[in-house]
C-alpha cells in the first residue's frame, strides 16, 4: 500500500483508515483517521472513534470547523481544483499548505463510509481524487431478509448489511488487499 507521488509509487510504512462521520442530517462529513489500525485492538479503535464521533455530531470538533470554514465561501467549480491540489500535497507529499486546512495525518489509505445511518441500503462509493485512497468501503442500512439457515435446515429472517468495496489498483494490489477483508 502506498501513494502515487508525481507519477511514481511510494510505499508506506504506516497505514491509515479514515472513517467519515455524518454531522447530522447530511450537513457535512467529518473525517476521523486512525493510523496503524492493525496494531490496535477493536476496543481501542471503537473507543477512539466514539470520542471523535461525539465531537463531530455535537459540532465541537474545532479543528474540522476551522478547516472547513474557507471551503463554504467558495463556489464548487472553483473549490474542486483547489481542494484537489491541497489534498494531493497533504496525502501524497506529506505537506500541509497554509490556509488549506488539510493535514497529512487526516488522509488515510482506506476510507469507510456508513451510509446506512442515512437510511440508504446500498451505495457505490466512487474513487474520488481528493481522498487518494486505495480502498473505499461503503456500509448500507441493515435490513431483514430471508436466509437459509443450514443448522436448522430452514429459512429464517436475518439482519443483512450490504457492503461495497471499491479498489484503486494504482495504489496497491487489490488481490492482496482482498485477503485482509474477507468476512466469515
Amino acid at each position: 500500500m502506498g501513494r502515487i507521488v508525481f507519477g511514481y509509487f511510494k510505499p508506506t510504512k504506516s497505514i491509515g483508515y479514515t472513517v467519515l462521520c455524518d454531522q447530522g442530517n447530511g450537513k457535512d462529513l467529518v473525517p476521523m483517521t486512525i493510523w496503524d489500525v492493525h496494531t490496535k485492538s477493536l476496543l481501542t479503535i471503537a473507543k477512539d472513534l466514539s470520542v471523535r464521533a461525539k465531537k463531530a455530531k455535537t459540532n465541537t470538533d474545532e479543528e474540522f470547523t476551522n478547516a472547513s470554514k474557507p471551503f463554504k465561501l467558495v463556489p464548487t467549480c472553483i473549490m474542486q481544483p483547489i481542494l484537489h491540489a491541497i489534498t494531493y500535497c497533504a496525502a501524497n507529499i506529506g505537506v500541509s499548505l497554509p490556509g488549506g486546512g488539510v493535514k497529512p495525518e487526516q488522509m488515510g489509505h482506506v476510507m469507510i463510509s456508513n451510509i446506512g445511518t442515512l437510511g440508504i441500503e446500498i451505495g457505490y462509493a466512487p474513487l474520488c481524487s481528493p481522498t487518494f485512497c486505495q480502498l473505499v468501503v461503503c456500509f448500507g442500512a441493515a435490513r431483514k431478509v430471508p436466509v437459509y439457515d443450514e443448522p436448522t435446515d430452514s429459512i429464517v429472517a436475518k439482519q443483512i448489511i450490504t457492503t461495497i468495496f471499491t479498489f484503486d489498483h494504482r495504489f496497491g494490489d487489490a488481490a492482496v488487499a482482498a485477503h485482509s477483508i474477507k468476512v466469515a
